[in-house]
């Protein structure tokens, strides 16, 4: 149908054209072949200006001279240069002719890796419309007796949600990214625009930000306690349109950028204080009316202690209890108050508990990290244990009859102790140096140079560096006396002291150590003379 339509559109413009009777069938023909082979050249200046244009920007399977840093300086001017007029300017691409691009009015627009090529005026040559001259290929390829799919050419049309480009090769659809029909430019594209669009990742420059994440579960705030915060945060690592890191892993710390640690989930709480009450007999005081009586050993002499939660310094999602006042501020050391429960007399109002502290040395080792191979690293640190012990405030007292022990455990930093990480190296590398003959001739050598040994992360580096003896590749001295045979002369005009005096190869000194070639092992060996 859409063949047929062609033709009768395409002929139905010609039928006017004043033509001679007995050849109007002919030319009527040819001239309507023409007009199809002149709208199918539309879509070839298209498709070419596109391809151009595209390689430029993936420099996929291009060969060119030029070097990376001068591929990606390219590719930046020619999508600035689209960015700013839709138009590929000066000699950016050299294969395309300005004068073409402008007698089509070719234009160019580029977003999110797609390239869309299109004409900016809807006039065409033969009054002819954006869909015939999409067909004309098709139709010119069928006259020929082949067949030709259109090659994403189409028709901007009205979408349900957005621009949709109708292939002139039927059936399809394809979407037209927001950013392609109006986005940063200065007008939108209208319905009936002849154009084509197509993949074309960029080589150089962010496509697209990959965000890796990452959590981890910290100590709470100062002052709580509790199982932790767990947070998280996202390293983001830019790839460009072809899916190749363009740029360093970096995080996004500016305001809002997701590579602030975020809580994610919070199970800390304020500290728990509670009272530890120590109570001990004493004589009992009792006061009557008219006298007062003591019955020894009756008496009870109560003193609040008060402890409260912390976090355990060894661990954050464990608590420790320390001493404390009845509000929670921690103390040096257990105060007892005296409570209004004693029923004895001369009870101090105020009792203490001297601590006990012992101390002892933890040790770990920890293996290497990359690039280190072999060996370890040794960490140790002190803890210190202070016990409080809720008992024998006073002498002859009872010890603890509801009081516990508190056990407060500190952990030093750990300090490396000794770092015995490090990696094996070896390499090995051909020398080459070649040699002017005393006379006439150039004579190549080479020689192995090995380098191996233990590279020490803290420690000095024992590698060393073996230079193999010189072998000659090629080339070969053609004495004098041949050359002045064949009547030439000597090209050696040196100076025999200035480290390469000539003669037959092996007397050359190469290192200016004073030993000719043939009878120095170190020849040429910047760390021996």
């Amino acid at each position: 149908m859409i063949r047929l339509f062609l033709t009768s559109a395409l002929g139905s413009g010609l039928i006017s054209l004043p033509v001679l009777a007995h050849a109007q069938s002919w030319d009527h023909s040819r001239l309507r072949d023409e007009v199809v082979n002149s709208a199918a050249n539309y879509t070839t200046v298209l498709r070419t200006a596109h391809t151009e244009v595209s390689k430029y920007i993936t420099w996929k399977g291009w060969k060119t001279g030029l070097s990376e840093k001068e591929q990606e300086a390219r590719t930046a001017d020619i999508l600035s240069s689209i960015e700013a007029s839709e138009a590929i300017t000066g000699d950016l691409v050299p294969t395309l002719s300005q004068e073409t691009l402008a007698s089509y009015d070719v234009k160019f627009r580029y977003c999110d890796g797609k390239l869309l090529t299109y004409f900016g005026t809807p006039d065409f040559k033969h009054n002819l419309t954006a869909d015939q001259v999409a067909e004309a290929p098709i139709l010119r390829s069928q006259r020929r007796g082949k067949t030709f799919a259109g090659r994403r050419i189409g028709v901007l049309e009205a979408g349900l949600d957005g621009m949709i480009l109708a292939l002139a090769s039927g059936g399809q659809r394809r979407n037209v990214p927001d950013c392609l029909v109006k986005g940063d430019y200065a007008t939108s594209l209208d319905v009936g625009t002849l154009g084509y669009v197509k993949d074309a990742p960029q080589k150089y420059g962010v496509a697209r930000i990959r965000r890796q994440r990452e959590a981890q579960t910290v100590a709470c705030p100062e002052g709580e306690v509790g199982l932790g915060q767990t947070m998280r945060r996202y390293l983001s690592t830019p790839y460009s349109a072809q899916h190749e890191q363009a740029g360093d892993p970096y995080y996004d710390t500016s305001e809002g950028g997701d590579g602030n640690w975020a809580v994610t989930a919070d199970f800390c709480r304020e500290p728990t204080t509670i009272r530890k009450r120590n109570v001990e007999t004493c004589d009992a005081v009792i006061r009557g009316p008219n006298r007062t009586m003591t019955v020894p050993g009756k008496g009870r002499a109560v003193y609040d202690y008060y402890v409260t939660e912390a976090q355990d310094p060894a661990d954050f999602t464990k608590v420790v209890w320390l001493p404390s006042d009845a509000d929670g501020n921690f103390t040096t050391s257990p105060v007892g108050i005296l409570s209004q429960h004693s029923n004895c007399d001369n009870l101090a109002p105020t009792a203490t508990v001297t601590p006990s502290v012992s101390t002892a040395i933890q040790n770990q080792t920890l293996g290497c990290a990359e690039p280190w191979t072999h060996g370890g690293r040794n960490y140790a640190r002190q803890v210190t244990t202070t016990t409080y012990t809720y008992s024998g405030m006073k002498p002859d007292w009872e010890s603890g009859l509801s009081a516990t022990d508190v056990d407060v455990v500190r952990y030093g930093s750990w300090a490396l102790s000794n770092n015995s990480c490090r990696r094996w190296v070896f390499s090995s590398a051909m020398q080459q140096k070649s040699t002017d003959c005393s006379c006439r001739g150039t004579v190549k050598h080479e020689r192995v140079v090995t380098t191996k040994g233990w590279d020490w992360q803290t420690r000095a580096d024992t590698i060393t560096t073996t230079h193999g003896g010189w072998n000659r590749v090629s080339g070969s001295c053609e004495p004098a006396w041949r050359v002045e045979r064949q009547g030439g002369s000597c090209n050696n005009n040196s100076s025999p002291n200035n480290g390469n005096d000539g003669g037959p190869e092996g007397r050359e000194d190469n290192d200016g150590d004073g030993v000719n070639d043939a009878q120095d092992s170190n020849d040429n060996d910047p760390n021996e003379n």
